[in-house]
């Protein structure tokens, strides 16, 4: 992972995009990224910070996602006038669709 990862920033940097920091979550594989870009082969002068692995606190723009779309999805049952015993059976469908929708916004 971390020479596949190293290639394309070296690329992008000998393109005259500098890159100065990294952020990661504090997992093993992203260590030893670390250690290998600052190993003599890459020599890379990147600064790493590390966020909290696992927590929602850290993640809150895509669990902000998914409450936005499971709203959507509530409002499609709503205006489509699916009865309340049928939207279990159809809620994955519905998610999906909604999904699909919500990527065809304009930002």
């Amino acid at each position: 992972m971390a020479e596949s990862t190293c290639k394309p920033l070296e690329g992008w940097q000998s393109k005259g995009s500098m890159t100065k920091y990294i952020q990661l979550d504090n997992a093993g594989e992203n260590k030893l990224f670390e250690k290998f870009s600052k190993s003599s082969d890459w020599q890379f002068n990147w600064q790493f910070e590390y966020t909290s692995r696992d927590t929602p606190q850290h993640n809150h723009m895509a669990e902000l996602g998914f409450a936005v779309i499971s709203n959507k999805v509530g409002a499609l049952f709503i205006r489509e006038n699916v009865p309340y015993k049928y939207r279990f059976h159809l809620y994955m469908e519905e998610f999906k669709t909604a999904t699909d929708i919500h990527g065809l916004a304009i930002v």
